[in-house]
């Protein structure tokens, strides 16, 4: 069979733009580490345990109790197979939503993973009770410009209470009140083919958005009270990203539009708006999906 010239130049074009395609990233973003050990792969924002406040670390060290119910990756400690975005939406009221997107396939799920457990206080003393209310007012306990009279408690405390000053001893009590009370998880699925060119296209809306740059958790000053939160994540050959923040009033950045435009190629912008004009909706209708059973 014969193919003209003009054919066969069209057809060696699109092969180079589908196989050859790649992504220059602006500066910023973390390298992956070398070496995770054991305890640290269920750190699912692996590179800001050691930057963001000890306590905030404490709690984003149980992450994974919300994304491995979803069947998600731990996208910060090493590349994936393709690059990829994910951005996350949780919900006060409604359920939570992640929506991956790669090159060739945008992947929804939705569910309620804190359904799973439930804090049953009664299986600690009285004085872990104690030291349970205490740690989760004041973790890290540190008296550095206290009162006199509270700095004189505290020490007395932490020196009648060493372990009040070990954060493996909060894990553990943290850990002894949590209990899983379902053994099966159901979160609903749903798939939508994608294009590498509408992927790079996008890659390029959050590189222009400053999402390499950005701090990595953004505060509101006054967050509605049935606000939910967002993050968004990368993760590159090279390297990963991560931005976390709260859906605060009159927040459009670019970041936030570059958001919202993942949330409409998912085909949930009619459910989900971070995008303040009147008002920000956040949340979230039941749609009937593919069920996936744990």
């Amino acid at each position: 069979m014969h193919i003209s010239n003009k054919y066969l130049f069209l057809l060696i074009y699109t092969l180079v733009l589908s196989c050859g395609t790649k992504t220059n990233y602006p500066k910023g973003g973390f390298s992956y580490p070398t070496h995770v050990a054991d305890e640290d792969t269920n750190f699912y924002y692996y590179q800001l345990k050691n930057i963001e406040s000890p306590k905030k670390a404490f709690y984003d060290s149980y992450e994974y109790l919300f994304f491995k119910p979803f069947d998600e990756p731990n996208l910060s400690i090493r590349p994936q197979a393709t690059e990829t975005l994910r951005l996350t939406c949780g919900s006060a009221l409604g359920e939570d939503v992640i929506i991956t997107v790669t090159p060739h396939l945008i992947t929804i799920k939705k569910g309620k993973p804190a359904i799973l457990y439930e804090d049953d206080t009664t299986r600690l003393t009285t004085l872990e009770k104690f030291h349970l209310r205490l740690l989760k007012n004041r973790f890290p306990i540190d008296t550095a410009g206290e009162n006199p009279f509270v700095k004189h408690y505290l020490d007395s405390l932490t020196k009648a209470y060493s372990e009040l000053l070990d954060p493996a001893y909060y894990h553990k009590l943290h850990d002894k009140i949590s209990i899983r009370i379902s053994d099966k998880y159901k979160y609903n699925i749903e798939k939508i083919p994608f294009t590498d060119i509408q992927f790079r296209a996008l890659i390029e809306e959050v590189n222009q958005s400053g999402f390499w740059t950005m701090p990595n958790v953004i505060k509101c000053d006054d967050p509605p009270m049935d606000a939910g939160g967002f993050n968004l994540e990368a993760n590159t050959k090279e390297k990963y990203q991560i931005v976390r923040l709260t859906n605060c009033p009159g927040n459009n950045s670019k970041f936030v539009i570059a958001c919202q435009k993942i949330i409409q190629l998912a085909k949930l912008d009619k459910k989900i708006n971070l995008v303040w004009k009147d008002h920000p909706a956040m949340t979230v209708d039941t749609i009937k999906l593919e069920e996936i059973t744990r």
